[in-house]
């Protein structure tokens, strides 16, 4: 009877383990899918591939096993569907499955929109899953190594603003803020300027340091759904001591 309970304890135990893998993987799978659509919520339709989207996925290709891959596909969302398809093929999955996959949607004529690097692309599934899939037979094509992008697109500078989440800034949380940050150890804000429309023209703002300004709580404050403040002119303070100008960033108020 010892036997068999400790049987069924690590029996119980290891289904536990799995349903919270399963849990973990269908969370990370709902913040995959909510950056998408809140990307085209709010770029009128387009998926344009934000970091923090980039991120999400690089982190659910890398940790998703195949099965669970395959079985987020099924998506209504064709950008979603697409998306992970080239995914699975950047994985170099079994050329059965992916054949099985391409011929299930081969008469899949929704579409999506994307945009990369400026230009924009409409593709229905069925001609994006079979562009993907040529190319993929091509011998100069190799996998991919989601953990290593994962790695670099952390690496890269990203502004932290109160409020702000995929360039859409949410104002009253904004006006609660103290100042602006970056995601890299020991750099530091040393200015930056935010540009308002307002009806009089372009209102200029600058901080001499990382603080969000009385002035620009105010003025977001005023702000409609839809209207966009620019944040450029950030310089930054890196660890050796020198100031690097960092660009500009454009929010749209959500």
């Amino acid at each position: 009877m010892k036997l068999v309970a400790a049987i069924l304890f690590f029996g119980l135990g290891f289904c536990s383990i799995a349903f919270a893998q399963e849990y973990k993987l269908d969370s990370l799978f709902r913040v995959f899918e909510n950056d998408i659509e809140m990307e085209q919520t709010y770029n009128e339709g387009m998926v344009v591939w934000h970091d923090d989207t980039r991120e999400n996925f690089y982190l659910l290709m890398s940790i998703s096993p195949i099965d669970t891959l395959v079985k987020f596909i099924d998506h209504p969302n064709p950008a979603i569907r697409c998306i992970l398809f080239s995914g699975l093929l950047n994985k170099n999955v079994d050329d059965s499955l992916i054949s099985q996959i391409a011929d299930k949607y081969s008469n899949d004529t929704a579409f999506f929109v994307e945009m990369s690097t400026d230009i924009v692309l409409k593709w229905t599934v069925k001609d994006y899953m079979q562009l993907f899939l040529d190319y993929s037979s091509d011998s100069r094509m190799k996998s991919i190594d989601y953990e290593e992008r994962l790695r670099l697109i952390r690496e890269q500078f990203r502004l932290i603003v109160p409020g702000e989440h995929h360039g859409v800034l949410k104002k009253e949380e904004f006006q609660k803020g103290d100042g602006i940050t970056c995601n890299l150890k020991n750099w530091e804000i040393s200015s930056f300027f935010i540009h308002v429309k307002t009806n009089l023209g372009i209102r200029i703002l600058k901080s001499d340091g990382n603080k969000i300004t009385p002035a620009m709580k105010r003025k977001v404050g005023k702000l409609k759904s839809g209207d966009r403040i620019w944040i450029d002119e950030i310089k930054v303070t890196i660890p050796n001591g020198n100031i690097k100008n960092m660009g500009s960033w454009t929010l749209i108020i959500e």
